[in-house]
């Protein structure tokens, strides 16, 4: 029985009937997109696609700080060269004999211990 003041209902029956399949087509799809959703092997296809962002966002971290302390180490060993090409020339750019010629020395000494060393060895081997 209609309310007072209501409209009766001026769709058809063919009306209704669409609009039933409609629904059921939507409720359909909304059902087949929840199974997709909870199905076991896409919650394990998600989980393996996030573990493999997660592992490629971390090595692409640990590569990026890799080359940020290798250009820091070569910039100090640069500089480092650097200082000592300033032990072995002066200020104004003439070579510093004296530093050259100690350096030559522990060259020749170590060198030469090295000899004594093995020619010492060498005799208590006999």
């Amino acid at each position: 029985m209609a309310e007072q003041g209501a409209k009766p209902d001026e769709r058809t029956i063919g009306d209704i009937e669409r609009e039933l399949a409609a629904a059921r087509a939507r409720l359909a799809d909304n059902l087949t997109l929840l199974v997709d959703e909870i199905h076991p092997k896409a919650v394990v296809h998600r989980s393996i696609a996030d573990a493999k962002d997660l592992v490629s966002d971390r090595v692409q971290a640990v590569k990026s700080s890799a080359q940020r302390s290798f250009t820091d180490v070569k910039e100090l060993t640069l500089h480092r060269a650097q200082m000592m090409g300033y032990q072995f020339r002066s200020d104004d750019g003439t070579w510093n004999v004296r530093n050259i010629v100690i350096a030559a020395g522990t060259v020749a000494g170590t060198i030469g211990l090295l000899i004594v060393f093995k020619a010492v060895g060498q005799k208590g081997a006999e």
